[in-house]
């Protein structure tokens, strides 16, 4: 969805108004922050140490929304009114200041992505860097909300978090809700489509005959001819909310499948000492945010020779020989690797071993 990104900025009773509607974009002079810097640098060179911030956003980039931050922080008081959509990088905002929502106002939090390209190198760093960038939004949320970073961690585990404005007001990220419904416009309704919302409202026109309109807006939503009867759009509802709760359940499972995929290919390489046990969180994030890639540069990784690979068959047999009244605590004490690599590649053996030890 293209950005139509609109910042505007008035003076109303020496308290500055500023609007920011559509993504927080990033690009060079007519990036948000730059253009939300030189409004608030006017205001302060016209004496002006309030503002009220509207925004009704999907979000964007991270770095772009610390710039706001960094901007709005020069003045001594800020507040946020949110109209339709409040989401990802917009909430952090919302965590910062004292906000005010709409009745109808949505709102949905989740970790902060990125995307990356590059060596192993470059991929770690950029790793590094999404690390930080979501701790420092687990813990702004957590500050807002008066939670625990585990309680923000089990709302966002699954994926994108969405919330009524009732629903952030009882969670802590709202301070207040403006009884009335925000007029939602087409381009609110655009951004909620875009980021999945899981209620898109219709819009709100003029107010005559607003039963009546609203009736012909959801039957039309809905694909139902216009004469349909309340049994016909009740069902349909139903069958929506069907759909939509098995497309939640497969979702959910996709995600459980794409964790054990990359959880089993992180083990297969750490067994085949391809990277160390402390190397496996790194490698299981990137396996589950893209595991043909990550797949690709484990394969490139060298396999350790095993000094057994480099033994002719006498030596190896003499060693076997050796080995073939050794105990358990022989293994352990003189050569725990081996010991290792029978649990591998040997297990009824090494499964003999500890029940001689164990007597079991």
């Amino acid at each position: 969805m293209k950005s139509t990104l609109q910042i505007t900025a008035s003076v109303e009773k020496s308290i500055g108004q500023i609007r920011i509607t559509d993504r927080i974009s990033e690009y060079s002079e007519t990036s948000s922050s730059s253009v939300v810097r030189k409004i608030v640098e006017d205001l302060i060179k016209q004496g002006v140490k309030k503002a009220e911030v509207y925004i009704n956003s999907q979000g964007g980039s991270t770095f772009e929304e610390t710039e706001i931050e960094n901007a709005l922080d020069q003045l001594e008081e800020v507040n946020l009114t949110v109209g339709a959509l409040a989401a990802s990088a917009a909430t952090k905002l919302v965590a910062k200041y004292p906000t005010s929502a709409f009745s109808n106002s949505q709102f949905m939090i989740h970790k902060p992505m990125l995307g990356t390209y590059g060596n192993v190198t470059q991929i770690q760093a950029d790793l590094k860097l999404l690390i930080n960038t979501t701790a420092d939004y687990k813990k702004a949320y957590a500050s807002k909300m008066k939670k625990t970073e585990e309680e923000i961690e089990a709302l966002w585990k699954d994926g994108d978090y969405w919330m009524t404005a009732q629903e952030a007001l009882a969670l802590g990220l709202i301070d207040r809700i403006i009884e009335e419904p925000e007029k939602v416009t087409a381009e609110s309704l655009a951004m909620l489509e875009a980021c999945g919302a899981p209620h898109i409202p219709h819009l709100i026109k003029e107010k005559p005959n607003k039963t009546t309109m609203d009736r012909k807006q959801l039957i039309a939503s809905l694909g139902l001819a216009t004469d349909a009867t309340d049994a016909e759009i009740a069902e349909k509802i139903a069958d929506n909310r069907q759909k939509a709760e098995q497309a939640e359940q497969t979702k959910a499972q996709a995600e459980a499948l794409k964790k054990t995929n990359a959880e089993a290919l992180v083990n297969q390489a750490i067994l085949d000492k391809k990277i160390t046990a402390e190397q496996k969180a790194t490698y299981q994030i990137l396996a589950e945010a893209d595991f043909n890639a990550t797949q690709a540069v484990i394969s490139s990784l060298p396999t350790p020779q095993a000094l057994s690979s480099q033994l002719n068959p006498q030596q190896q047999q003499k060693i076997n020989a050796a080995r073939a009244s050794w105990t358990l605590d022989d293994y352990i004490e003189k050569d725990p690797k081996a010991l290792a690599e029978m649990e591998v590649k040997d297990p009824q053996n090494f499964l003999r071993l500890n029940q001689e030890y164990y007597g079991y």
